[in-house]
């Protein structure tokens, strides 16, 4: 009987299975991927309609003052024509307005007597007829006729709004008329002063007469002032082509 020999027991031995290699997907360069070229549109078209609005915003502000600027000019034009006739009213450069340009030398010589009675009274008579007239015919201006209530400029720059021009207008109307109205009554003045043969009462009637001056000359310049300050936030202030008038106003 055959003796078995002794032998070493061979092991199985499994070769391991090396891991798989991990699977990296690669991302596209930034310039490539869908959500940086969704932002590029976005933004265009953002930007796009932008301009589009603003372009559209110039081009209304530009058509708003160009049609505000046109009806003040009307507007300035038909209150002008409600002024006295030359030489008693006159241009003054480059925006203003004179009115009544001799009046207080026309006071001094009633005062001093340089002027005789007659002329007096006569210069008074016309101040007061010519100031009722104008007054009359400023206040029955129509401003809602003549400007838009679309207009938005007010007296400063600061100061817009939807019918801030019409308001302005009416402003202006309103206390050029009231000057109107208190050149009237110092050409009343001017014929008592004329009548009047006692020196002093002459003097105060006269005095009088010269502090009414100085508030009609500042209701009517605050007046005519608000016309300026709107046609200078519309276009640049040009000079006034007329020259001024020769002396003489009131009748005299």
């Amino acid at each position: 009987m055959a003796i078995k020999g002794k032998t070493k027991s061979r092991s199985r031995r499994v070769v391991a299975v090396p891991p798989r290699p991990p699977v990296y997907v690669r991302k596209p360069p930034f310039w490539r991927r869908p959500i940086v070229w969704i932002l590029v549109a976005v933004l265009a078209a953002g930007g796009a309609t932008f301009g589009i609005l603003n372009a559209l915003s110039h081009k209304h502000e530009r058509e708003l003052k160009a049609s505000t600027l046109l009806a003040v000019n009307s507007f300035e034009a038909a209150l002008d024509s409600k002024f006295p006739p030359s030489p008693d009213s006159r241009p003054s450069q480059p925006t203003g307005y004179i009115v009544y340009p001799t009046l207080a030398t026309d006071l001094a010589d009633v005062e001093s007597g340089k002027l005789k009675a007659a002329d007096a009274e006569s210069k008074g008579k016309s101040l007061a007829s010519s100031a009722k007239a104008s007054g009359d015919a400023v206040q029955a201006l129509n401003v809602t006729k003549l400007i838009p209530e679309n207009g938005p400029y007010g007296q400063v720059a600061s100061v817009h709004g939807l019918g801030a021009t019409r308001i302005e207008m009416t402003d202006a109307v309103n206390l050029i008329t009231h000057a109107f109205r208190v050149y009237a009554s110092i050409g009343g003045l001017m014929q008592e002063a004329a009548k009047a043969t006692d020196k002093a009462e002459r003097s105060a009637l006269i005095a009088t007469a010269k502090d009414l001056v100085t508030q009609a000359q500042g209701l009517f310049n605050e007046g005519y002032q608000k016309i300026t300050n709107i046609k200078g936030q519309l276009a640049p202030i040009q000079p006034n082509p007329f020259p001024p008038a020769p002396g003489g106003g009131l009748g005299g």
